[in-house]
């Protein structure tokens, strides 16, 4: 199926409209000079058909001179052969090197064709063809310009040639060739330019998206040769500025014509001259006076007088208009080239950024140039990556932590430097868990712990917990830090008897599936402790340390002694609201011995879990 959005790749039709600016540009010129050179010509001829009928009328009355004019004659035939057989070498060179910079612009950019071709068609690309488009596509806009730019210097380096060595010809004309030669020079100058924009900017805007990854396109590809934007607007003003002007400049200078000697002017012409000033002068009374010293003056190199006369201001005025078509249907396509090449990669950062503000995180925006918006597309690219992430860490920090906790951290309204906090801890631990763990495969004891896992980290994020550590088959959750709180012993409790709920689901689940069920053993205990980093820069744990912390170990462990599922510190207890108490069978255990503790404390059995 044919893929209409990936354009046609093209560069002959671009060489084709370059050449037709650079022959309208000659061309024009030529026709120009021709027309303001006619009569020169003309007189030039009838001057030498003159001097030809003398030399005729004298060579009847002078019969010793038959000898020489034939050798003359001879001299000017074998002249004219070198000419003609020099004519038919440079023509040859000229069409060879032409023919030679198809050949080569082909081998350069079919292969182009072909691949673009093939992806417009849906068809399969090799990897020879794919790997010469990446080495080659972003130099074929300057390999393109640089053979137009040899096949047009040896075109005028053998027409310098053969114009030096022109002999016996008019003055006229060989001051016409020099005036073309030049011109040429300069036409083939802005169509070098404008083969290279143009195919520089389709390859940019086009091309590049499909030769390259997205991946690649993340950064800029080649900055070998970096074009800033300044001096890309300096090459286009110049080119949107001079031009024109140049062009009008030129035209006004051809259609000057010279008088060499102001004082063969009549009193008439002289009064032409002077415009509207004859009547001021006439006013005054000097315009005689003027005429007469100018038609008497004995300077000994005469006054000129250089004037545009009526044919000449009619040439003038079309060859400006056409020069000025010409001038604008080039400014134009450069401007659009030079303004499309800058708006529409700022265009396209602006869409992916307001994507990205809708939290859009995959809006990457493809670097297009190697100048400064490049630059700034490629640093937009780097920061969102940097944003992605940021979020994975954030989501990440999220499995761990409540929305409410990670969003503070993330804020910076936390101390991970260190800070002591007065908060609850909770010790779950799996009854028997080194016996049912000798029964099954380790494949199916990750299952089994992740199964479990899963349920009680949600129930605990769910009461604003966050999770510290995995200890084996234990958890270490935190109430309280580090975002303080003042509910942070019945934030404990209420997670501890729902996860013995999410238990009791968790084992209906089981039993389906014929396994036994899971017992665990939750101890709390609420004190003061010190929560922040722990670590160097290669490694960091976030955690909390104390007695608090041993004390709940300690408790977790008593809970098989005594029966239960959960219990509490009187410390705890004694923080609880009065329904959540009354929701409740508690019991209290008093005086119970805690090992590695010198005092013994009164602890809380929840009887009916």
């Amino acid at each position: 199926m044919k893929n209409k959005s990936i354009p046609k790749y093209y560069v002959f039709r671009i060489y084709l409209l370059g050449v037709l600016i650079y022959l309208f540009l000659v061309m024009s010129v030529w026709l120009f000079l021709f027309i303001k050179n006619t009569p020169n010509l003309l007189l030039s001829m009838d001057k030498s058909l003159s001097d030809n009928i003398k030399i005729e009328l004298q060579e009847k009355n002078n019969f010793n001179d038959i000898h020489k004019k034939i050798d003359s004659e001879i001299q000017i035939n074998i002249e004219k052969q070198r000419n003609s057989s020099g004519e038919q070498i440079i023509d040859s060179i000229i069409i060879f090197s032409l023919f030679l910079g198809l050949i080569i612009t082909a081998i350069i950019n079919i292969p182009i064709k072909i691949f673009i071709y093939r992806k417009r068609k849906n068809k399969i690309i090799s990897n020879k063809l794919y790997n010469y488009c990446r080495k080659t596509l972003l130099h074929t806009p300057l390999i393109n310009a640089i053979i137009l730019a040899l096949v047009m210097t040896i075109a005028h380096i053998l027409l310098l040639v053969f114009t030096l060595n022109i002999k016996n010809q008019n003055s006229i004309m060989l001051s016409m060739v020099w005036q073309i030669f030049f011109i040429s020079i300069i036409a083939s100058y802005l169509s070098i330019l404008f083969v290279y924009f143009w195919h520089r900017s389709r390859t940019q805007r086009y091309y590049i998206d499909y030769v390259f990854t997205k991946e690649e396109l993340k950064k800029r590809i080649d900055t070998k040769f970096k074009l800033s934007i300044a001096k890309r607007l300096i090459i286009s003003s110049v080119m949107t500025t001079i031009l024109p002007l140049a062009t009008v400049l030129f035209y006004v200078i051809l259609s000057i014509s010279i008088c060499n000697n102001i004082q063969e002017l009549d009193k008439g012409q002289f009064k032409l001259l002077l415009g509207d000033f004859a009547k001021v002068f006439d006013n005054l009374g000097i315009t005689d006076t003027l005429f007469s010293k100018i038609s008497t003056s004995t300077t000994p190199i005469g006054m000129k007088l250089i004037y545009i006369n009526g044919l000449n201001a009619v040439e003038m005025l079309i060859g400006i208009i056409n020069g000025v078509i010409i001038s604008l249907i080039y400014v134009f396509l450069f401007v659009r080239w030079t303004t499309k090449d800058i708006v529409s990669p700022i265009r396209e950062l602006l869409n992916n950024m307001e994507k990205t503000k809708k939290g859009n995180l995959e809006s990457f925006s493809i670097v297009r140039t190697n100048d400064e918006i490049g630059e700034l597309t490629e640093g937009y690219n780097s920061m969102l990556k940097g944003l992605q992430e940021r979020e994975k860490i954030k989501t990440l920090f999220g499995q761990y932590l409540a929305k409410e906790i990670y969003d503070e951290i993330l804020k910076g309204n936390v101390n991970l430097g260190g800070e002591m906090y007065e908060a609850t801890v909770m010790f779950c631990d799996i009854r028997n868990f080194t016996g049912m763990a000798e029964k099954i495969s380790p494949a199916e004891v990750l299952s089994f712990l992740n199964s479990y896992l899963d349920k009680m980290i949600d129930v605990i994020l769910e009461h604003n917990g966050i999770i510290d550590k995995f200890i084996g088959d234990g958890i270490l959750a935190i109430f309280g830090v580090p975002i303080r709180s003042q509910n942070h012993c019945e934030n404990a409790v209420k997670a501890s008897i729902a996860m013995q709920n999410a238990l009791k689901q968790l084992n209906e689940e089981r039993a389906k599936n014929g396994q036994s069920p899971i017992k665990i053993g939750i101890g709390v205990h609420s004190g003061y402790l010190i929560a922040g980093n722990i670590g160097n820069h290669k490694k960091l744990e976030y955690t909390v340390i104390g007695d608090t912390v041993n004390i709940a170990s300690r408790i977790e462990k008593l809970t098989k002694d005594h029966s239960t599922s959960l219990l509490i510190s009187e410390t705890t207890f004694n923080n609880l609201k009065i329904e959540l108490i009354q929701q409740n069978k508690i019991d209290k255990l008093a005086d119970i011995e805690i090992r590695g503790k010198n005092e013994r404390l009164n602890l809380y059995k929840f009887a009916d879990l």
